[in-house]
């Protein structure tokens, strides 16, 4: 899944649930979990977790985790 504008619109995860301890989400097919050197033009479920809860996105470093 490349960086534009179309691929961010059409494969947003799905909030499942969500509170002060957790966010759970259904995730489309085919979008990489991680950030790794080997995504650097992809959107990941990590990019995007970590924009919609307002943290700072890594540049595509090791830092947080995302657990599924």
């Amino acid at each position: 899944m490349k960086h534009s504008e179309e691929s961010i619109l059409f494969a947003e995860p799905t909030i499942i649930f969500e509170d002060t301890d957790i966010l759970v989400v259904n995730k489309p097919a085919g979008m990489t979990v991680n950030v790794s050197d080997t995504t650097k033009e992809e959107v990941t479920l990590q990019d995007w977790a970590m924009k919609y809860l307002g943290l700072k996105v890594p540049t595509k470093e090791k830092g947080a985790e995302v657990s599924h």
